[in-house]
């Protein structure tokens, strides 16, 4: 019997140690890296940025695309989801027009998403001040299934006083007036302060509430982190400007709202919801100064509905706005209901860009005060570079077992060859987390070339190791079947040199998995002038018992390149993944170890998850292949290695059924599902 391991989609998160082998290898991930969009990042202000649907198992994220990114998409605003039974990911473009200067795209317009009351998804977005706009679309209820991410209503515009953005939604069962419970949708637009819209017809309509915090000056703007317990409260962290503004020196405040009024920490009420508040109304929990300025970045509420709360501070002798040498910190702070108690828990290392304030960032974990995620590009308990480090952003999990005072950090992601930035955690449960990020190259908020990417850690979802399955002539055909054949006419050539530019897959020797030694074979493109080549498709075997399986493509590509393969379970729906929407293979992940993941120099085996499907005993599975769009060469040729089935063991079975598989596979399953809830009301 196979080995068997937890997964974090579908990996249990076995975390690396920070004082790793300097041996270890680039771009490795603890858990299996999810491609959830080839082109896309986002702002840490604007909420939620990604939502769990935990009644139909749909995990959505919403991203903004850039010029620079994948297939140069520009501002598209995308919901992209990943239905956590199949491994399906589907990306909708809720707007495509241009954002951001000179259209390059814009990380600031990002969709809000909320669940709202009758199951649908709503999606709040704005262009960064380049219009007045509130922009809204929610999954259409003239589906069978009101949740379905890929079908939403027309765009409905509602026109703020000023340019807007940061889009902030949230839905209170306990306030309404009719059928279903108050939305609203705090923005930063009047006066460059925050502001919000309410709607009591689900998102049908929208009132204008008024401003909730007032900030004199022509660019006062206090910057807002937002959540709220669903029901009766939405609790805010703010400061009381920009960090490089003037000269207050941020602090960072916190505040509720509840009944129409606002109160502070300790439920002195501050004022009326609606008529402005100063930024510093509300209880301070961290006090800024001229060497100590604070940005919110994150708040949640415990099991007690106390607030917790995270943030960054540049710390240096001088203003930190001009100071280069400051430093960067992570806070976290808890409130018991009686005080709140703050620290300094991690470095936050090199700022991003040119913006001396903008960190990596840190995440909340909703569902575990004592869990934060993080991302830096030192040691976050000494601030040191890391000894085996390439010196990029790495995600870190941050523990504590002493309500936040200390703190142990485990990596998720090591040796990168990009940087790894800005995670979130959906709200989930206490046996579920997701932590998803953008992986890439980030210069500032519109000049950007970065993947949607994540892991998933399900507490009842077991997975074996992997089949590696090498993609040769004997099992890999031209999509319609086609034999690879050489020869003139052949759609095949072969040898240890690049392929010529011929338009024919060229079977390279000496290179990657396959012989048992690490210099097998691997299909390749365009190396040396762009060319246009036939979809592939390997055909794998299931030789065991019937069951589910998660399935991997594998391509090669040089750590300091950006090497492209198009993957998928189907040819119309191919996956688009780059080094930064993988990660490198791990040889003792696999049944046989492979020989050949890593060469210690510049190349490397990297992984791409393409699904779940189940396959009943001997049936076969068809994974598709196919070079870039755009007919990439040189330093982004196609380099195919193969393909890998891992068995996976679910408990209960997924209540989603699985369109990937074979026809008769998945005609026999669903009628002994359908068999079994006839009988038992499951």
């Amino acid at each position: 019997m196979q080995a068997v391991k937890s997964t974090a989609l579908f990996l249990t998160l076995v975390f690396l140690s920070i004082g790793h082998s300097a041996a270890h290898a680039q771009d490795t991930v603890a858990g299996d890296l999810i491609l959830l969009n080839d082109n896309g990042a986002w702002s840490w202000f604007g909420n939620e940025r990604s939502v769990v649907d935990k009644d139909r198992g749909i995990l959505l994220v919403g991203s903004t695309s850039s010029r620079q990114g994948a297939h140069g998409r520009s501002g598209d605003a995308d919901v992209a989801s990943l239905t956590l039974d199949t491994g399906r990911r589907t990306r909708v473009a809720l707007a495509t027009r241009p954002r951001g200067n000179d259209g390059n795209g814009d990380d600031h317009n990002n969709p809000a998403l909320l669940i709202l009351e009758d199951g649908r998804y709503l999606a709040g977005y704005s262009e960064h001040f380049y219009d007045n706009k509130s922009r809204f679309r929610a999954t259409t209820s003239a589906n069978a299934d009101p949740g379905d991410p890929n079908s939403w209503t027309p765009e409905l515009n509602v026109t703020n006083g000023s340019g807007v953005t940061y889009e902030n939604l949230y839905q209170l069962s306990a306030e309404r007036t009719g059928e279903f419970g108050r939305i609203y949708n705090f923005t930063r637009t009047v006066g460059v302060d925050p502001n919000f819209l309410y709607s009591d017809d689900n998102g049908a309509s929208w009132v204008y509430g008024g401003k909730l915090l007032e900030q004199p000056g022509a660019l006062g703007r206090p910057y807002v982190n937002y959540t709220s317990n669903g029901v009766d409260e939405i609790h805010y962290i703010n400061t009381e400007d920009h960090p490089r503004e003037g000269p207050r020196n941020n602090s960072i405040y916190h505040s509720t709202i509840k009944g129409g009024e606002v109160f502070d920490s300790f439920g002195a009420k501050l004022g009326d919801r609606g008529t402005p508040l100063s930024p510093q109304s509300g209880t301070r929990v961290f006090a800024g100064d001229t060497s100590n300025v604070a940005w919110t970045s994150d708040i949640h509420l415990d099991d007690g509905g106390n607030p917790y709360i995270a943030f960054s501070v540049r710390s240096g002798a001088s203003n930190a706005a001009t100071n280069p040498d400051a430093t960067l910190h992570y806070h976290y702070a808890r409130f018991d209901g009686q005080q709140w108690h703050e620290n300094r828990i991690a470095f936050a290392g090199s700022n991003l860009s040119v913006h001396l304030n903008y960190t990596g960032n840190i995440s909340l974990d909703p569902n575990n005060p004592n869990r934060v995620y993080i991302s830096t590009d030192v040691d976050p308990a000494t601030g040191q570079p890391i000894a085996d480090g390439t010196g990029r952003h790495e995600i870190y999990r941050g523990t504590t077992a002493d309500g936040g005072t200390t703190w142990s950090w485990e990596a998720i992601t090591q040796n990168s060859t990009v940087d790894n930035l800005r995670p979130v955690v959906p709200d989930w449960d206490e046996d579920n987390t997701a932590v998803v990020w953008f992986r890439g190259a980030y210069n500032n908020y519109i000049d950007y070339d970065s993947a949607i990417v994540g892991v998933v850690e399900q507490k009842d979802v077991q997975r074996g190791q992997i089949q590696f399955i090498d993609a040769t002539p004997e099992n890999t055909t031209l999509a319609d079947g086609t034999p690879l054949t050489l020869g003139a006419s052949g759609n095949l050539t072969t040898g240890a040199a690049q392929g010529a530019a011929d338009g024919k897959w060229h079977l390279r020797t000496g290179f990657a998995n396959g012989d048992g030694a690490g210099t097998g074979t691997v299909l390749t493109s365009n190396e040396n002038a762009s060319e246009t080549v036939e979809t592939l498709k390997t055909t794998a075997t299931n030789d065991g018992e019937a069951g589910y399986f998660d399935v991997f493509v594998y391509y090669l590509s040089n750590t300091n390149e950006d090497w492209q393969i198009r993957a998928g379970l189907s040819e119309d729906d191919l996956l688009f993944f780059q080094k930064q929407g993988g990660d490198l293979a791990e040889s003792g992940e696999f049944v046989d170890p492979l020989p050949f993941t890593f060469n210690g120099t510049n190349l490397g085996v990297y992984q791409g998850y393409l699904g779940r499907v189940y396959l009943e005993s001997g049936s076969d599975l068809s994974i598709f292949v196919d070079d870039a769009v755009g007919n990439q060469s040189g330093a982004s040729r196609t380099w195919y290695d193969g393909v890998g089935l891992a068995r996976v063991s679910i408990v209960p079975e997924p209540s989603t059924l699985n369109t990937l598989g074979p026809a008769s596979a998945l005609l026999a399953l669903f009628r002994k599902r359908q068999i079994k809830r006839a009988f038992t009301d499951e």
